[in-house]
């Protein structure tokens, strides 16, 4: 079997491609994979105002699409509502069909062990923009499945995808009752 045959019709939902070059790898093999029929990649956006750098370094490759979100860095808890307005601005300035979903949001007992509010806060106000926008969602959340699941119940017109799934299988289970998708990350 060729590699094509391996990779039609693959996605890859969760990519931070400016990552990858900011770093000096080159990602220009990106082209060839559409040609041998690829389907697309989804870079993902992690801070208000980083959609225009991403775009401008990423926007010649025909099947890279683009997320809008807000990981929650303390920074931006703090400043939840400016980055949110800031956020919504990226998105009005999109061309038209680039960014198809809102993410990447949530939860990190890890980087947040204090859990505090203002953490729930940034996701809902992130989950309200998915619903005023129509766009689904990719949750980050790391040590935080009551939290999220919670939240997430909250918003029921939402849908979208648990990034890098590391919970059981009942937990597993109340994501897709939820109606959101899961992502078994590498």
């Amino acid at each position: 079997m060729n590699n094509t045959a391996l990779i039609r019709g693959l996605t890859d939902t969760h990519a931070h491609l400016s990552y990858l070059q900011e770093r000096g790898i080159d990602i220009s093999q990106i082209d060839a994979l559409v040609d041998d029929g690829f389907g697309f990649i989804l870079d993902i956006g992690t801070a208000a105002g980083d959609f225009s750098p991403r775009w401008a370094q990423l926007s010649r490759y025909a099947n890279v699409r683009f997320s809008c979100g807000i990981w929650p860095h303390a920074e931006d808890l703090a400043h939840r509502f400016a980055v949110v307005a800031r956020l919504e601005q990226d998105l009005d300035h999109a061309p038209a069909g680039a960014v198809v979903a809102i993410g990447e949001c949530g939860f990190d007992r890890r980087e947040n062990p204090a859990a505090p509010p203002e953490e729930c806060e940034l996701l809902e106000l992130q989950l309200d923009l998915a619903t005023r926008r129509n766009l689904p969602v990719i949750i980050h959340s790391r040590e935080a499945p009551r939290e999220t699941i919670e939240t997430l119940a909250r918003y029921p017109a939402v849908r979208g995808v648990i990034h890098c799934f590391s919970y059981t299988l009942d937990e597993a289970r109340c994501f897709l009752d939820l109606g959101y998708m899961i992502s078994f990350a590498g």
